[in-house]
């Protein structure tokens, strides 16, 4: 005897919740304005972000011109202490070891910049 079981199929659509609910808050003029550049700051709607902030989400800032050149630089660094590390490799392992250490300790850096 065979039983087949049949499971419903879950797609993307199901998957994600529908927002069919509204909730509104009162704020002055000002405090509406603020709240709309910030969410245009992070990328987001001005809904999305309320409710990002109101749930204690994170709202992702995007990186201003410097910040980006910033970050290139200090993965360029990771970079070539990394190449400086793979010339030390065979002739002196205590300066390979170092430059490694140097480069985890900017990778740590790079990871904690991009959340």
């Amino acid at each position: 005897m065979t039983i087949l079981l049949l499971l419903p199929m879950v797609t993307k659509e199901k998957k994600a919740m529908k927002k069919t609910t509204r909730t509104a808050f009162r704020s002055s003029v000002y405090d509406k304005k603020r709240i709309k550049v910030r969410a245009r700051v992070c990328n987001l709607t001005l809904s999305e972000y309320c409710r990002r902030a109101a749930l204690g989400q994170r709202t992702p800032a995007l990186l201003t011109e410097e910040e980006v050149e910033i970050y290139k630089g200090l993965q360029q660094f990771r970079n070539n202490f990394v190449h400086l590390a793979n010339i030390w490799h065979k002739r002196n392992p205590g300066m390979f070891r170092k430059n490694m250490e140097v480069a985890e300790l900017v990778r740590e850096h790079l990871l904690k910049f991009k959340k």
